[in-house]
């Protein structure tokens, strides 16, 4: 009588495949335990292998999250490279903000400070205090004249200058002017060359050594005008050269001449030319205190305000 039979099944999980085994125990005792080893190392070896192979719940959820799960890994790396791009994009961003502001400030420098500009500007495009107007609003005076003067010596330095013309100042008012890199004395003012030369006469009567010149005054002035204000220093200068004439021949013992000065407002003559708004002006009053009084005196003071205006107009 055979013996029944004791068949056996063994599955064993390889890689995550299952592969059923069958074994008789009664045919081979000895495959019994080399089955048995087996099984026992490949189980082990499928509970802890060196990567993980999901459950069939795990596999589902990754197969419908795939993109999901690949968009977030990737996500990771743009996110890294933005980092480093950022960390590198950052000094040279701001390099070129830097350069950019210093750019834009220098090109203010160079157009509104920059030179050949014919006016300093300020914020708002008006122009600064003591800037030059444009043509459209002023222009130069011309200093064009020709005064008619007597002299009373010429030196070569200032100081020699002035030590002589403190002598004179106890009969006359005397005034220095640099011409030619001289510096000359100048004592009385006439309306042309040959009054000039019998003034010159009538004061070397008096012990003082006196000559007669033309002075010419050149140029323009330093700063621009308008056109009232223009006519107005043309009108004052008007006046000087009237009682130059006057003056000179009535200190001559001519006085059958009067001068013709124009009126000048006060509004149109620019500050910097108040001082010989107010010279021409004492002639005036002067003259008018004369024809009351007849002194002298009053012709030397008119005479006095005459050289003192030619200064002015030196340097205007």
């Amino acid at each position: 009588m055979d013996k029944p039979t004791r068949e056996r099944t063994i599955i064993v999980n390889v890689n995550g495949e299952q592969k059923v085994y069958k074994w008789i125990s009664s045919e081979n005792p000895g495959v019994q335990e080399s089955f048995e080893q087996v099984a026992s190392s490949v189980e082990e070896e499928s509970k802890s292998p060196l990567w993980i192979n999901p459950d069939a719940e795990d596999t589902k959820a990754a197969i419908k999250g795939e993109k999901k799960a690949r968009k977030k890994w990737a996500f990771g790396k743009v996110k890294l490279d933005k980092m480093r791009l950022f960390g590198i994009g950052l000094p040279v961003l701001v390099a070129l903000v830097t350069g950019t502001v210093f750019g834009i400030i220098m090109l203010k420098i160079v157009l509104f400070s920059g030179p050949g500009e014919k006016a300093d500007m300020q914020q708002g495009g008006l122009p600064a205090l003591g800037a030059s107007i444009s043509g459209s609003e002023g222009n130069p005076v011309s200093k064009e004249w020709t005064a008619f003067m007597v002299q009373a010596g010429v030196y070569s330095s200032r100081e020699a200058a002035e030590e002589r013309a403190v002598l004179l100042e106890e009969d006359y008012a005397p005034i220095i002017l640099k011409q030619s890199g001289q510096w000359y004395i100048y004592i009385g003012a006439a309306g042309n060359l040959e009054d000039a030369k019998q003034l010159a006469v009538s004061f070397n009567k008096k012990g003082t050594e006196t000559y007669w010149k033309e002075v010419s005054f050149t140029g323009k002035s330093s700063q621009v005008y308008s056109e009232a204000e223009q006519k107005a220093i043309k009108a004052m200068l008007h006046n000087v050269k009237q009682y130059d004439l006057v003056t000179a021949k009535h200190l001559m013992g001519d006085k059958t001449i009067a001068p013709k000065p124009e009126e000048v407002s006060l509004e149109k003559v620019p500050e910097e030319l108040k001082n010989m708004y107010n010279l021409s002006e004492s002639m005036k009053k002067l003259w008018s205190q004369y024809q009351k009084e007849s002194k002298p005196d009053l012709l030397m003071q008119i005479q006095q305000c005459s050289l003192q205006f030619a200064a002015e107009w030196n340097k205007f």
